[in-house]
């Protein structure tokens, strides 16, 4: 099952969907020298479908912050 899931989140990241933020203990010049695999967060990295999901379950009215969101 893990494997399964580490391969979705690979394919969701070659194809720029999701970008990763490993944790470092030392956050300094040599950031990726310090950077723990193991331990991360995930990020949409797509504007347009993290404010669909967003607003996914809203009521109509609030529909309109949606729309300006996506015209402006």
């Amino acid at each position: 099952m893990i494997d399964r899931i580490e391969s979705i989140l690979q394919d969701m990241e070659d194809s720029q969907v999701i970008m990763f933020s490993h944790h470092a203990n030392d956050p300094n010049v040599g950031l990726s020298l310090h950077e723990d695999s193991d331990r991360y967060k995930v990020f949409l990295s797509d504007t347009g479908l993290f404010i669909t999901l967003a607003f996914w379950d809203k009521d109509v009215t609030e529909n309109v912050i949606y729309q300006k969101l996506l015209s402006d």
